[in-house]
């Protein structure tokens, strides 16, 4: 057993060992803080290791994902979409846990993450786009087949502008009234506006320039024209607002001012109109009618029938007359006016004779002479009773040629 020669040397020991006591505790608890320390670390390590190992695992199914899916649509479209929205959120939102992890342990050892950020930057910059060249192809492929279709429409319209061009022609106009109806009325009618917009003259504008000239201002007012064939604009009523103007075709469209009627039974008093216009309209088979008509109407003072036709369809007018035409030391045209001018006054003639017409004027409509002009004016009532009516009168129909099917060549 220890023993102290003083009470000094006691209290010294006992310092001694409290002194060395509390060394040995802390050495031991600094020990235990640099293990704990180190085993943070290390696990904080592994941490960040699993963390780059899901970005990695993410990142490579990411790209497997988008790879599978450009070659799919490379298969089927033949063009490249960028990656879906969804895995890029995923990989937003792994980039931010990593990111805030590393600002909560500053401490700890760095770890690179250039290439990572690099492949989020590469996935996310490479935006897939459209092929030029493809919508550059898809544009003209419609522009063509707007065209296409629209040379079909036509060709269909002219096609059928022809037929029921032809069916007037050939026809009585009670037969072209029964027949008809608004449909092939409506395309008959955009079709000829169509084709009347290439003519270099236009017959009604030239008919409407004509009686402006003819007829004095200040008796507009009196005046009553029936316009016959008007088809579907009221032109006349439109450029004559002073008098009083009727309109009539076969079918009257959805043109209130237009009233549909047969061109040899008008809904008018006899004695009643100044004017009748005839605007490419004397097309009907029963020509007669519509000239008993036109007498019937008219005033019998100043009554006057004004006109534009085909000039070709008064051709051979009376051909069984013995009128020579010399064609000796004149040109081609010259005789084709000459021999015109003399199947005009046959026309005229029979006007004359068999219905109360007398020729007052007629020209040629530049710039081809391919339209006559010309105004009737009433010099007499015919009768129209009895089982005989006037003579027939007949001019040549506007007809097309038919093309014959090439033959085939027997072997």
């Amino acid at each position: 057993m220890a023993t102290f020669q003083t009470g000094r040397d006691r209290r010294r020991l006992l310092s001694y060992l409290a002194n060395n006591k509390s060394t040995k505790s802390l050495s031991t608890k600094n020990d235990d803080d640099d293990d704990d320390d180190s085993n943070k670390r290390k696990k904080r390590r592994q941490q960040c290791a699993q963390l780059v190992n899901k970005i990695d695992r993410k990142d490579n199914e990411r790209k497997s994902k988008t790879h599978d899916h450009c070659k799919n649509r490379m298969k089927k479209f033949n063009r490249i979409s960028v990656a879906t929205t969804k895995n890029d959120n995923e990989q937003l939102e792994l980039r931010k846990d990593v990111e805030c992890f590393l600002r909560q342990h500053q401490n700890m050892e760095k770890i690179n993450h250039s290439d990572c950020d690099e492949d989020f930057e590469l996935a996310h910059s490479k935006k897939f786009k459209h092929d030029d060249d493809d919508d550059d192809d898809v544009e003209q492929f419609e522009q063509r087949s707007q065209i296409l279709a629209q040379r079909a429409h036509q060709t269909l319209s002219a096609s059928m502008f022809r037929y029921l061009n032809e069916f007037l022609y050939t026809h009585s106009s009670f037969e072209a009234r029964k027949c008809f109806d608004s449909t092939k009325f409506q395309k008959y009618h955009q079709a000829y506006e169509h084709i009347m917009q290439q003519w270099p003259l236009k017959p009604i504008d030239y008919i409407i320039d004509q009686l402006k000239q003819r007829i004095r201002p200040t008796l507009m007012n009196r005046l009553v024209m029936a316009d016959i064939g008007c088809g579907s604009k009221p032109r006349i009523a439109q450029a004559f607002p002073n008098c009083t103007v009727y309109s009539y075709d076969l079918y009257s469209g959805d043109d209130s001012s237009i009233i549909s009627a047969d061109m040899c039974r008008l809904p008018l008093d006899s004695d009643h109109c100044d004017y009748l216009i005839y605007s490419l309209s004397l097309m009907p088979q029963n020509l007669a009618d519509v000239f008993r008509e036109c007498n019937r109407i008219l005033k019998s003072s100043n009554g006057y029938a004004v006109i534009v036709e085909v000039a070709s369809r008064f051709a051979d007018f009376g051909k069984n007359n013995n009128t020579n035409h010399t064609t000796s030391g004149k040109s081609l045209m010259e005789n084709q006016k000459q021999k015109f001018a003399a199947d005009f006054e046959n026309f005229a003639k029979h006007l004359r004779q068999h219905y109360g017409f007398q020729l007052i004027e007629y020209y040629l409509l530049p710039p081809n002479d391919y339209f006559v002009y010309f105004i009737l004016r009433k010099i007499e009532t015919i009768n129209l009773t009895g089982s005989r009516g006037p003579m027939m009168i007949q001019l040549k129909p506007c007809v097309y040629r038919h093309r014959e099917p090439p033959k085939q060549k027997n072997d």
